[in-house]
């Protein structure tokens, strides 16, 4: 994917606190979402610290596993994300407005802890460079 701006959290600062239900979140292009059977990453990280030797006959349990990978800085990252992340990036990718995503947040989380979820994903995600922009609608 071609290199795509980093979205700064000075830029959000910028924005009103009663517009940012009306925010739009673009994600950087790099981002892929991959949904597996077994935790591969488990495999991935004992090869990373020890080589073909550590992982000699490893296996990984079957379950469920999301993962996001992406680039930055020309250097490609994974990292597996609950249901509630995976879900939050979908609803970005459909057009989700910020306030939208708090409200289907809120349905899992209610109402009084869903901006403070919604905003450690944001946090999470503007230290990955997973935003490219934001824009009020």
């Amino acid at each position: 994917a071609p290199d795509a701006p980093v979205l700064a959290r000075e830029a959000l600062a910028r924005i009103a606190p009663d517009r940012w239900g009306t925010l739009r979140f673009a994600l950087s292009p790099s981002l892929q979402i991959l949904t597996l059977g077994s935790p591969v990453q488990t495999i991935r990280k004992a090869y990373d610290q020890g080589g073909t030797e550590s992982v000699a006959g490893a296996t990984a349990p079957r379950e469920t596993t999301h993962l996001r990978v992406w680039r930055k800085r020309e250097r490609v990252f994974y990292a597996p994300m609950p249901l509630r992340e995976h879900t939050a990036i979908d609803h970005l990718r459909g057009g989700a407005s910020f306030g939208d995503l708090c409200g289907a947040i809120a349905l899992e989380t209610g109402e009084g802890a869903a901006p403070r979820e919604a905003l450690a994903l944001l946090e999470c995600w503007l230290a990955d460079h997973l935003l490219s922009e934001a824009h009020l609608s």
